[in-house]
């Protein structure tokens, strides 16, 4: 049985990141994400990263981003990041994939002044975003109409350098509905999107 998994901004390739992490080398980092990965994520597991996969800023040995590609295991599902674009590495345009798992729309993207808790369609109680690091784990956001959605950083820097299993990434959404003073609230907006 094949399993969902979710991450961001490994930066494989940045020098620059590693003032901010606890690695001595590029290399130190890299075989250290790679091996995190492989340890849970099956060959047939799909994985969803969230953007800043790959970035290379004009340093050491010139290696492409497929090159790394072919070390982790897993399906991989590229979104757009602030890096991407300008590195070229990652072939992708995907800004933006919203899935219907766990009986809730979930929005997926990378920066979190991006995200969406309502649109003509649905509401999204749940939102997976990267960017930030290690500025958060967690956070709650509310749109004008007063709707609240959860923010869960799947940045490798807030779990320790592992993926999220969707497993995690459920158990801390619903540890936070079953504990929201507005939770029959948040039900019911579930309950409307499903009729929409």
């Amino acid at each position: 049985m094949s399993n969902t998994w979710i991450m961001s901004d490994s930066h494989i390739d940045d020098m620059t990141i590693l003032k901010h992490r606890p690695y001595k080398s590029l290399k130190e980092m890299k075989d250290d994400i790679i091996k995190k990965n492989n340890e849970v994520v099956k060959n047939d597991d799909t994985v969803y990263c969230l953007g800043d996969y790959y970035v290379r800023r004009g340093h050491g040995k010139k290696n492409n981003a497929n090159d790394y590609e072919k070390k982790f295991k897993g399906k991989w599902i590229y979104l757009l990041g602030n890096h991407e674009s300008s590195s070229g590495a990652i072939k992708t345009d995907i800004f933006r994939i919203n899935l219907k798992k766990g009986g809730i729309y979930i929005n997926l993207q990378h920066r979190p002044q991006d995200i969406i808790i309502e649109d003509e369609k649905h509401y999204y109680p749940l939102n997976l975003i990267g960017h930030v690091h290690d500025k958060y784990r967690t956070q709650e956001v509310k749109n004008k109409k007063g709707k609240i959605s959860l923010i869960i950083n799947t940045s490798l820097d807030t779990n320790n350098y592992y993926p999220y299993s969707f497993n995690e990434i459920m158990g801390i959404y619903y540890g936070w509905l079953n504990n929201h003073p507005k939770k029959k609230e948040i039900l019911s907006w579930i309950l409307e999107s499903k009729r929409k």
